[in-house]
């Protein structure tokens, strides 16, 4: 067993005291077995010193002169990579299974050059839905030679390779989708129809705050604070990503779930925020929307057959469980289909509240807050001209230059209940 951040579990060891973890080591070079070691001592602190320790000399169960890439990415992978959030693990994963060990697995690691990933690329292939073989597209071509970054980046800081060849091989070019957010209009219809949704103030912390998904569905009620009037962000709700237990390089033949020791998805995740949670501050309409939906859930609550689990998730399933990620689309479907919207990405409803926000005139700064980007650059990919906008700037450029404003009605001001 992990624990929340993927470490392995300390426990208490009653039979013998004290306390105990086993760490997972490379499976056997010759056998291909599973490998554990474990580790004891007399406090917590003791153990997890020990745990470190070996975690930083697992190294010695793989290191070879003459290892070839596969070897290495399956390590890295299973071992090193495993650390980090689920989905970027999963991101991983795909791209070196399915790209970089079929079409570098069997060049020596130190032989690695940037030549061959070139040569990959050019010969890398994707499957379409009726099984017909494609050229990858750029995005995929991108996301692989991402992935052989970070791998090669970890064999170059443990001495395995003294230069990262992904490192100087260009990105292709791709072109970024246009998107046109929600208008006023459709937003409305949107806030209309959830109003008699079950969980229908989940579309509106989706327009009004522009929470990412795993952020909206990780949300608990200790989170909220409707007498101060803030929602502080502090985990996400994790895609359920199973894992092979075999091996680093998977021996059973089985899919990750079918695993015989396939190791559990974890439930929640950090957030993208570099402090690890954020703070938002909810206008008074926000703050009655969530009442009102904390009542309907607990009279919901009473009348379930089975308790609802300890978690008092805000977004819950008919048992009391967290939204299925899946299902959640689903909804935002069903959502629009019942607004009468255009058919648009859950995600786009993040666009719509960053550009319904600088419609507003909200600055920037508060914008990169209120969002939890990591940059403020990122509002260029987040904020759009829209109607809106172009009119607010036809009236300021008509006031210059003829002492009055064109004549529309309301501006940009006008529209801040759409938030």
């Amino acid at each position: 067993m992990r624990a929340a951040n993927g470490r392995p579990n300390i426990k208490a060891d009653p039979a013998r005291g004290g306390f105990h973890v086993f760490l997972t080591l490379p499976a056997d070079p010759l056998t291909g077995k599973r490998r554990q070691k474990h580790i004891r001592g007399a406090t917590r602190a003791e153990v997890m010193s020990k745990l470190s320790a070996a975690e930083k000399s697992t190294d010695a169960a793989v290191v070879s002169t003459d290892m070839s890439f596969e070897t290495w990415a399956y390590y890295w992978l299973g071992i090193v990579a495993e650390r980090r959030k689920p989905s970027t693990w999963a991101f991983y994963r795909s791209h070196t299974e399915t790209h970089l060990v079929p079409l570098l697995g069997r060049v020596k690691l130190k032989a690695l050059r940037v030549e061959h990933i070139e040569e990959a690329l050019s010969r890398m292939i994707t499957r379409t839905r009726r099984g017909e073989e494609v050229p990858a597209s750029a995005s995929t071509k991108r996301a692989a030679v991402k992935t052989a970054r970070a791998c090669l980046t970890e064999a170059v800081k443990r001495g395995h390779v003294t230069t990262n060849a992904a490192q100087h091989v260009a990105l292709p070019p791709t072109e970024e989708a246009e998107i046109t957010p929600l208008s006023v209009d459709e937003v409305r219809a949107i806030v209309e129809a959830c109003r008699h949704r079950r969980n229908g103030a989940r579309w509106l912390v989706a327009l009004g705050l522009g929470l990412r998904q795993s952020e909206a569905l990780g949300l608990q009620w200790d989170d909220i604070d409707t007498s101060a009037g803030t929602l502080t962000i502090r985990r996400t709700l994790a895609r359920p990503i199973w894992r092979h237990g075999c091996a680093p390089k998977p021996t059973c033949g089985r899919s990750a779930r079918a695993c015989p020791r396939a190791i559990p998805p974890r439930q929640t995740g950090g957030t993208k925020t570099a402090k690890g949670k954020r703070t938002i501050a909810l206008d008074a309409t926000m703050v009655s929307a969530l009442d009102t939906h904390r009542r309907q859930q607990a009279a919901e609550r009473l009348r379930g057959e089975t308790p609802w689990p300890a978690e008092m998730w805000v977004f819950a399933n008919r048992t009391g469980g967290p939204l299925d990620h899946r299902s959640d689309n689903r909804s935002w479907e069903a959502v629009l289909a019942q607004a009468g919207v255009r058919k648009v990405r859950l995600h786009d409803a993040r666009h719509t509240a960053a550009t319904m926000l600088l419609v507003q005139g909200v600055s920037a700064r508060v914008v990169q807050d209120i969002l939890g980007w990591s940059e403020a650059r990122m509002a260029s990919r987040y904020q759009h001209v829209v109607p809106e906008l172009a009119r607010d700037a036809a009236d300021r450029m008509s006031s210059v230059l003829f002492g009055q404003a064109s004549g529309s009605q309301g501006g940009p001001q006008g529209e801040r209940g759409a938030r």
